[in-house]
């Protein structure tokens, strides 16, 4: 057995050993995923809405008009303004019942900053502009914080009225995203709370210094920080907070860059967690296998896609030498070629299966019904093109982290 056998085989092995790990946590916590703790009293919640030039008044609206119609009892709303005045800043001023704060620091980790020096609230919330939060979804993260040790809670993010192929292929992803948060919660090693509707412990926060304004990813260093310091993060699987995702290719791409780049950034900010005893199944499997299952998605693309190939050259070469006889061709593909497959295939055939069942396992968890009827297209385009655009995200991220300290294009 060669070493490229041997490596193949270490990332089959393991690969299909998380994707398990993460079925037998389901099975043996499916009856108590959605039970949320309930709270014994309601502190008041600030919900902090960061807002820049790049923002609509639509937008901007939808988002404070989700936060007045929560069913949350104790609750106040701050936009933070953040960057250059506009139009946009005099219209959030003219909204009753909000508190505007700005900064002239670019970037949503400022203007959460600032916002932190005004909130009453003993919890605060982060919304996005472009999101909105269901009207119960502060009711079920309250809870949690009656533990001390808990820094912050996640909430459920779905795409809001996916319409593009490139919009329903994100919706499938997020629904992907609630499953591992949840899942990772139960082994203490969530190490990023989603943007938008993720709900923290205003002191704890301000302890450990705020968010970090240099970042490409606030919402996954503070995540990193609050392991490091000792803090849990949990999620609450009937806390529902839905955002825009980008409508076509490049806005996708750019997104993912700053996702993919904040990630690798993070990491290297954080290198002392890996593999250390002290942190727990957090540094000693979470950390290391986000980056290995990098790593068998872009080998495996690479070997599908030689693969592919060859199986077309040998195709027509046996057409060829068959003179284009096809009944000799079927013969031959039956006795010869499709033996000949490498077990990438079957490989890939094994984890097409596990997919679809953590698909419907998903979809079970983000109270989605299974419709094949509306939304087959999105699962089709995911399973379809989804590690394709994985290898072309790494790799204009890679490009992008080479230029960063000369061009930053992705911060606001």
């Amino acid at each position: 057995m060669n070493v490229s056998t041997i490596w193949t085989l270490a990332l089959v092995y393991f690969a299909l050993y998380l994707s398990f790990l993460w079925i037998v946590l389901y099975s043996e916590n499916k009856k108590t995923l959605f039970i949320d703790p309930k709270t014994k009293r309601y502190p008041l919640v600030s919900i902090v809405i960061p807002i820049y030039g790049g923002n609509t008044k639509e937008e901007v609206l939808r988002a404070v008009n989700s936060c007045k119609s929560l069913t949350y009892p104790k609750k106040e709303i701050i936009i933070a303004w953040n960057g250059k005045k506009s139009k946009l800043y005099d219209f959030c001023k003219s909204i009753k019942g909000v508190k505007v704060i700005s900064t002239q620091k670019k970037g949503k980790a400022a203007g959460m900053n600032e916002a932190l020096k005004y909130v009453k609230g003993e919890l605060f919330t982060c919304l996005d502009a472009d999101s909105y939060l269901e009207k119960d979804s502060l009711n079920h993260v309250v809870g949690y914080f009656e533990d001390k040790k808990v820094g912050a809670v996640a909430m459920s993010m779905r795409v809001a009225h996916p319409k593009t192929w490139v919009e329903k292929i994100q919706w499938v992803d997020y629904i992907f995203g609630i499953y591992l948060r949840k899942l990772a919660t139960l082994l203490n090693a969530l190490y990023v709370i989603s943007g938008p509707g993720g709900t923290y412990r205003t002191s704890t926060i301000k302890k450990i210094g705020g968010f970090d304004e240099e970042n490409l990813t606030e919402d996954m260093e503070i995540a990193y920080r609050l392991q490091v310091n000792g803090y849990k993060i949990k999620n609450s699987l009937n806390a529902f907070v839905y955002t825009s995702a980008p409508k076509n290719m490049w806005g996708l791409i750019l997104q993912r860059m700053r996702w993919y780049g904040g990630t690798v950034l993070n990491a290297v900010k954080y290198k002392q967690l890996f593999f250390n005893p002290k942190s727990g199944v957090f540094g000693m499997l979470i950390l290391p296998a986000s980056f290995v299952w990098v790593v068998v998605a872009l080998y495996y693309l690479i070997l599908i896609i030689k693969d592919f190939f060859m199986f077309i050259f040998s195709l027509l070469r046996t057409l060829v030498l068959t003179n284009f006889d096809f009944r000799i061709y079927l013969n031959l593909l039956k006795s010869s070629i499709l033996p000949g497959l490498s077990y990438t295939y079957w490989y890939l055939v094994i984890f097409l299966g596990i997919s679809i069942l953590v698909m419907y396992v998903s979809l079970k968890l983000s109270k989605e019904r299974v419709d094949m009827q509306h939304k087959y297209i999105g699962y089709m385009l995911y399973f379809l093109a989804n590690s394709i655009l994985m290898g072309i995200f790494w790799i204009f991220t890679l490009a992008y982290l080479a230029i960063r300290p000369k061009y930053d294009m992705l911060r606001w």
